[in-house]
């Protein structure tokens, strides 16, 4: 897998909504919830203060990963996320006054499963998705916190680590399949959703 590929793949894991394909205009669709802020503009602030932390720790993720692949190639990266990935997001969470993290309901690393509410909107979002819908990201909020869900979409390029297995790399293959020997994250096709961001912040 060339460098161009792995790196492009990181910058769609940084962005929280990344729209695949040409499919002519898409309607939006708004998911809300009981609890969701009931002020416009108060959820507007949170959510894009929430892509900005999401957005930002992305840059991080793709700057250590470009930085890794400059050292040893494709292969030695994959190595690397399997050892700094997770710990870089974490170590996120002390350089804003938020908490974030990353999660899926087909996980690579079983650190990063998606709870039953963020299963819950990942099914949603997987459901609007297959209806030609362009998904928003999503506020809930308790007594304290408010937390925001960003969608991460897959990709044409990000097929090359998370799509059929026939159309991986034998190496980059063999490589997952021995750091990662109950991995779920292939047989992705484009514009589904991979996963979330999710960025817990104080209100």
């Amino acid at each position: 897998m060339k460098k161009g590929v792995v790196v492009f793949c990181l910058v769609v894991v940084s962005v929280f909504l990344v729209k695949c394909g040409s499919n002519g205009e898409k309607k939006e669709s708004k998911i809300v919830s009981s609890k969701i802020l009931a002020d416009t503009t108060v959820y507007n602030r949170y959510q894009k203060e929430g892509g900005h932390y999401a957005s930002e720790t992305g840059k991080v993720l793709m700057k250590n990963l470009t930085e890794a692949i400059g050292k040893g190639g494709t292969e030695y990266a994959v190595d690397f996320c399997n050892i700094k990935a997770l710990k870089l997001t974490d170590s996120m969470s002390a350089v804003f006054p938020v908490s974030i993290k990353r999660v899926s309901d087909r996980v690579r690393n079983s650190k990063n499963t998606a709870n039953a509410s963020e299963q819950e909107y990942i099914a949603q979002v997987r459901s609007i998705l297959e209806k030609g819908e362009v998904p928003k990201p999503m506020l809930t909020e308790s007594e304290t916190t408010v937390s925001g869900y960003y969608p991460i979409l897959t990709n044409t390029l990000c097929m090359n680590c998370h799509g059929e297995t026939s159309t991986i790399e034998s190496n980059t293959l063999a490589k997952i399949r021995t750091l990662y020997p109950e991995d779920a994250a292939t047989g992705y096709s484009i514009n589904q959703i991979r996963g979330l961001w999710v960025v817990e912040m104080k209100k």
